[in-house]
């Protein structure tokens, strides 16, 4: 079995919760399979257009498909998005992120806010 190191800021009553997270997390390998869902958002369509994309590629479930088919540790995508599409793929586990940057408000306008 799989040991593991529990930081000294997790609460006594939360160590079960995160082992068993851990372990889901990591496959009980120790490593994580991360899949950045998180990049569509950011980028939005400049960079995932074009020939041999995928016309369905520009439909943000997209990602949740290939996720829930994927043998991965985690999903990594914004909170709206899994708060849109997670109930519909309730057996994927989510990373949620919280921050990001798209060009639909420009830099110059207002930097990034990430708390």
């Amino acid at each position: 079995m799989l040991d593991v190191h529990v930081p000294l800021d997790v609460s006594p009553g939360a160590r079960d919760t995160y082992i068993n997270n851990y372990r889901i997390l990591t496959g009980n390998v120790g490593r994580v399979m991360l899949m950045a869902g998180d990049q569509k958002v950011e980028h939005l369509n400049d960079d995932f257009v074009g020939p041999g994309v995928s016309p369905e590629d520009a439909n943000p479930e997209h990602l949740f498909r290939i996720a829930s088919k994927a043998r991965i540790g985690v999903f990594a995508a914004h909170l709206g998005l899994i708060a849109r599409y997670g109930a519909d793929y309730p057996d994927i586990p989510y990373l949620v992120k919280l921050n990001g940057k798209t060009n639909l408000v420009k830099t110059d306008q207002r930097d990034p806010v990430s708390r």
